[in-house]
């Protein structure tokens, strides 16, 4: 599949603006919808509905519900402690992330996610250190439900690329450490437009997504600059006992002279009996293939050893781009899960061939979803 870009940057700063006001545009006409719709359903049903409830309910791991107010406050928590080799022990803030989504009660639903990320605490056996940092906007979008098959969300929002991205929050994942293809290869967000649901050819449920990048990440400081023009498509379909998925992306690279890439993607879902094996592979290459494509690719199972204790393996095999040679991953850990929204983990890191110089050694953590 082949997407023509709709926006290229003749003047950067200018096209910015103009998609920034834009994306301020709809997302008011958006607020605008969703309140007019309240207000109508409102006025329509005032003498049928009960009155309108003050309590506050909590449940851990999905959030804070604010009475009838349609908003939701959540988000996760997680730190590390690592004994990488050549380095010195350093205990780490992983992520404070903040979830807030409002249900208007309409077809126009909001959602943000603001984080706090990689805040080294304690390096060394005496050092405190603090690092300056400042919160991320991770996600900021509105879903404006269009149909019973598409569903269209404009803002930021995660790149819809393999697996790993889309469910990449500390509590949600087995290992404290990311697969090297799910963090090098693309940019994790995309800002623009996307378009997704179901259909079922063939009676077959397909999951689609179809996105494209209108402007630049809004947030400057972490913005992913490489990647720009993003363009793609994802589409997922269960066959037996595991969900299939593939995956294309058009992008321009900029530190590569703005040459343009394309990128191809498979990935997959196994479970059985709490057993689970997972993996990925992507393909990258650029206009001019002589200087080299990049691609990769992991396996990763976990196996029940008691209701609540998991062992958990991983092999990557990362080829990136450039002077580095194809590096061998290999991961093998613990996972422990008191509760659902509560994992513990330890783990170690073996390489080979890794003259990139992957961090290797040994790591623990906790997350919390609540």
């Amino acid at each position: 599949m082949h997407f023509a870009f709709l926006m290229r940057k003749h003047s950067l700063g200018e096209d910015c603006k103009a998609a920034m006001r834009l994306l301020s545009y709809v997302f008011t006409a958006l607020l605008t919808i969703a309140v007019q719709d309240i207000l109508i359903i409102g006025t329509a049903m005032a003498q049928e509905l009960p009155p309108p409830q003050s309590h506050w309910d909590y449940h851990l791991g999905q959030g804070l519900r604010l009475g009838d107010s349609g908003l939701t406050l959540g988000g996760y928590a997680s730190a590390r402690y690592e004994i990488l080799h050549d380095r010195k022990p350093q205990f780490t803030l992983s992520a404070l992330s903040f979830f807030l989504s409002w249900d208007t009660g309409t077809r126009v639903r909001f959602f943000s996610e603001l984080k706090f990320e990689d805040v080294t605490v304690i390096k060394g056996p005496q050092a405190f250190t603090r690092r300056s940092n400042s919160f991320e906007i991770e996600r900021l979008y509105a879903d404006v439900y269009l149909s019973e098959i598409a569903t269209l969300r404009v803002g930021k929002f995660l790149t819809p690329i393999g697996r790993w991205n889309l469910i990449h929050a500390d509590p949600l994942v087995w290992t404290t450490s990311r697969p090297l293809i799910t963090s090098q290869s693309f940019a994790p967000n995309t800002t623009g437009g996307m378009l997704y649901g179901s259909l079922s050819p063939l009676g077959k449920d397909l999951d689609y997504s179809v996105y494209l990048e209108v402007t630049d990440d809004p947030d400057a400081i972490h913005s992913e600059g490489p990647f720009s023009e993003v363009a793609g498509v994802h589409v997922a379909t269960h066959w037996g006992l595991a969900e299939w998925g593939v995956s294309y992306a058009h992008f321009v690279r900029e530190a590569e002279r703005n040459r343009e890439q394309h990128l191809v993607g498979a990935d997959f879902f196994w479970t059985h009996d709490r057993l689970e094996v997972t993996g990925e592979f992507l393909y990258r290459v650029g206009k001019d293939t002589g200087e080299g494509n990049e691609w990769g690719l992991f396996l990763q199972g976990v196996a029940p050893l008691t209701t609540k204790l998991f062992a958990v393996g991983r092999y990557e095999f990362f080829d990136p781009r450039g002077p580095f040679s194809g590096m061998h991953l290999w991961v093998v850990g613990l996972a422990f899960r008191p509760l659902s929204p509560l994992v513990m983990r330890a783990e170690y890191n073996l390489a080979h061939e890794n003259s990139a110089r992957v961090p290797q050694g040994f790591s623990a953590s906790v997350a919390l979803l609540f």
